[in-house]
C-alpha cells in the first residue's frame, strides 16, 4: 500500500522476472536508512571516545596506585621512626597517614572499577550497539527495497492504469494484471462475481 512515485512500464507490455514495474513513495524508508547509517557512524565515533576513556581510566589507576604506594611508604617510614624513637614522630601524623592509605586504597578500587567499566563499554556495550544499528539498517533497507514493485515472473503486464500520485492498495485498487508467460495455452481459469 502506498502512493506511486515512478512508473517503469506502460499500460500493456512484456516484463521479465525481477524487472521493476513501479515504485512507491519511499521518503519514510529512505529517512529510516539514513538514520540507521548515522547511528552506525555514531557508534563508530563512540568507539574512539570509549578507547580514550579506557586510556584515561588506565592513567587514573596508575596515578591512584602511585599515590597509594607513596602513602604506604611514608606511613611505613614514620612507623619505623616511631618504633625506634617513640617521641620523634607524633602519633597524629601516623594516624593521618593510615587514613591517607585507606583513602588511596579506595581511590585505587574506584579507578580499577572505572577502568573495568570502560573496558566493558569497548568490548561488550558498543559492539552490541553497533550490531543493533546494523540490524536496524538492514531492516530499513528491506523496507526501502519493498517500495519498488517487481515482476515475480516473466510475462505481460495488462490493464496497468496506475499513474504517478495514485494510491495503490492490493485489496481496494490493484495496479494491473501480470499474466505469466505461457498462461492460458492449455487451459483458462477465471473467477467472476455474479453481477460481472
Amino acid at each position: 500500500i502506498g502512493r506511486v512515485a515512478e512508473i517503469y512500464v506502460g499500460t500493456s507490455g512484456p516484463v521479465t522476472k525481477g524487472a521493476p514495474i513501479f515504485k512507491l513513495d519511499s521518503s519514510k524508508q529512505e529517512a529510516a536508512v539514513e538514520t540507521a547509517r548515522r547511528k552506525i557512524a555514531e557508534v563508530d565515533a563512540a568507539f574512539a571516545v570509549a578507547q580514550a576513556d579506557v586510556e584515561k581510566a588506565d592513567g587514573q589507576l596508575r596515578q591512584a596506585k602511585g599515590a597509594l604506594q607513596q602513602a604506604e611508604d611514608e606511613l611505613e617510614t614514620k612507623q619505623e621512626l616511631h618504633r625506634r624513637n617513640p617521641g620523634i614522630v607524633p602519633l597524629r601524623d601516623i594516624e593521618k597517614l593510615g587514613v591517607a592509605v585507606e583513602a588511596n586504597n579506595g581511590a585505587v578500587a574506584a579507578a580499577a572499577a572505572a577502568k573495568q567499566a570502560a573496558d566493558m563499554r569497548v568490548s561488550n556495550v558498543l559492539p552490541a550497539e553497533k550490531a543493533s544499528a546494523e540490524a536496524a539498517l538492514a531492516q530499513a533497507q528491506v523496507d526501502l527495497d519493498k517500495t519498488v514493485v517487481r515482476a515475480g515472473v516473466d510475462g505481460r503486464v495488462e490493464q496497468f492504469l496506475v499513474r504517478t500520485g495514485d494510491v495503490v492498495n492490493q485489496l481496494m485498487r490493484p495496479a494491473g494484471v501480470l499474466i505469466p508467460e505461457g498462461a492460458g495455452r492449455n487451459a483458462l481459469q477465471a473467477g467472476f462475481g455474479q453481477i460481472e
